[in-house]
C-alpha cells in the first residue's frame, strides 16, 4: 500500500508536491492557531500554589554565622515517591504539555522553519529530478513493422533506401509484421510488460467511449466493468512480460514477442496497447499506443501517443 502511495505521489509534479507540502505545514499552523484561541475553553486555571523548603548551612568557624536558603517549588497535586498515582501523574504532565503558554511568534517561527526545510528538500528533489528527466529514457511504441524487401517495383519505378526510411509504404515490406519500438532518450531502457490488442475501429471506439481522450488506453486496460473486461477476454493477446533492453539509437527495434503473421487479415483493425518499461535509474514509466492498419500505412488514433505516458 505505501509503495502504490509512493509511486503514485511521485509521479506528480515537483511543484504540485510542493504546493501540498506546504499546504500540509499551514494547515498545521492553522491548527495550532485556533488551538491557541479556543485553550481557555478547557484549560483549567493553572495552580499557582508553591511550597518551600529551608535548609542550613554551617559556615566556616572564622566568620560565626550560619546561613540560610530556601528551595521553593510548585505544589503538584499528586504526592510523590510510592505513594504516586501513575494515572493523576501522567493525566497532570500531559495537561502541563497541553496548557502550556504559547506564544503567536512561536507559532511563526515554528511554521518558517518548517518552510525552510521543505524548501530545502525540495531544492534538491527537483534538482535530482530535472536531471534524470534529462537523461532517462523515452520509449515510443510504433505501429507493426515489416521486413524490408530487397527490391521493389511500383509504377515500374526503383524505390531506393531513403524512400524506404521517410516515405515507407506496406508494400515495401514483407512480414512478419512485429511492434517497432524506439527509445528517443540518452541512457537505455528494459521492457518490463507489453499489454496489446486487435479489434475493429468501430468496436475500439465504443470500447474508449466513456474514457478521457488524454488517457484512453491506459483506463481501457485498467478498467474492471463486467462488459469491458468480457471483451478484452476477447480482444486482448497474451501479454508479453520478456524482458529486453531499448538502446538510445533513435532506431526502430522489432519487438518480436509481438507479431502478426498475415497484416493484410488486420485492414481497418485497430492494434493498441501499452509498453512498461524502467530506466536506469530503476523508475518504472509506460508508453501507449493505438493505430489502424490500412492499405499502405498505419494511422496513429486518438491521443495515446502525444498524452497518454509518463
Amino acid at each position: 500500500m505505501l509503495k502504490k502511495i509512493k509511486k503514485h505521489w511521485n509521479r506528480k509534479p515537483v511543484w504540485e508536491r510542493f504546493a501540498r507540502t506546504v499546504g500540509i505545514g499551514v494547515g498545521a499552523a492553522l491548527f495550532v492557531f485556533v488551538y491557541v484561541l479556543t485553550r481557555p475553553l478547557f484549560c483549567e486555571p493553572q495552580n499557582n500554589e508553591w511550597t518551600a523548603q529551608s535548609y542550613q548551612n554551617p559556615a566556616p568557624a572564622y566568620e560565626g554565622i550560619k546561613r540560610g536558603g530556601h528551595i521553593v517549588a510548585k505544589k503538584k497535586p499528586y504526592p510523590e515517591g510510592h505513594d504516586a498515582n501513575a494515572y493523576e501523574k501522567y493525566k497532570y504532565d500531559l495537561r502541563e504539555i497541553a496548557c502550556s503558554e504559547i506564544k503567536f511568534t512561536d507559532i511563526v517561527i515554528a511554521f518558517l522553519t518548517y518552510c525552510l526545510v521543505v524548501v530545502g528538500w525540495f531544492a534538491m528533489r527537483s534538482a535530482d529530478e530535472n536531471m534524470k528527466n534529462a537523461e532517462r529514457a523515452y520509449l515510443v511504441a510504433g505501429s507493426m513493422f515489416g521486413r524490408p524487401r530487397k527490391r521493389f517495383e511500383r509504377d515500374r519505378q526503383d524505390i531506393d533506401e531513403w524512400m524506404m526510411q521517410h516515405r515507407a509504404l506496406k508494400s515495401m515490406f514483407t512480414g512478419p509484421w512485429q511492434l517497432a519500438i524506439t527509445n528517443f532518450g540518452k541512457t537505455a531502457a528494459i521492457s518490463t510488460m507489453v499489454e496489446w490488442g486487435l479489434c475493429p475501429l468501430e468496436e475500439f471506439k465504443d470500447a474508449i467511449k466513456g474514457f478521457k481522450k488524454t488517457s484512453a488506453v491506459t483506463d481501457l486496460l485498467q478498467s474492471r466493468s463486467p462488459e469491458l473486461v468480457k471483451w478484452k477476454d476477447k480482444r486482448l493477446q497474451k501479454p508479453s512480460t520478456t524482458q529486453n533492453v531499448f538502446a538510445p539509437t533513435k532506431v526502430a527495434y522489432h519487438y518480436r514477442q509481438v507479431e502478426l503473421a498475415n497484416r493484410d487479415e488486420y485492414i481497418g483493425w485497430v492494434v493498441f496497447g501499452k509498453l512498461t518499461y524502467k530506466d536506469v535509474f530503476k523508475e518504472e514509466h509506460y508508453t501507449t499506443f493505438s493505430f489502424v492498419m490500412t492499405e499502405e500505412h498505419s494511422e496513429a488514433f486518438g491521443k495515446s501517443l502525444s498524452d497518454d505516458h509518463s
